[in-house]
């Protein structure tokens, strides 16, 4: 962004390993980008999404399994409690 050019970040939080302080960190991490490049020419923007396995893979089954969510959760796309 010191040079006038644009920066997006994507980030994607709710990881079933990730805890409340990582998630939280990463929060901190966005804060700071912002503030740092905020009186820079550059423009920094960020977007945040939830972890969604996709249905049939490893992580999909084995949260079905340890009966983490149903498949019903897992397919919707709604908000989360993280």
């Amino acid at each position: 962004t010191e040079r006038g050019i644009d920066v997006k970040g994507y980030f994607i939080l709710g990881f079933p390993t990730e805890t409340p302080a990582e998630i939280a960190a990463t929060v901190l991490l966005v804060r700071d980008l912002w503030d740092r490049t905020d009186p820079l020419p550059g423009r920094f923007r960020a977007s945040a999404f939830e972890y969604r396995p996709y249905p049939g893979t490893p992580d999909w089954h084995r949260l079905l399994a340890i009966g983490r969510y149903t498949a019903g959760q897992l397919l919707d796309y709604s908000a989360v409690d993280l």
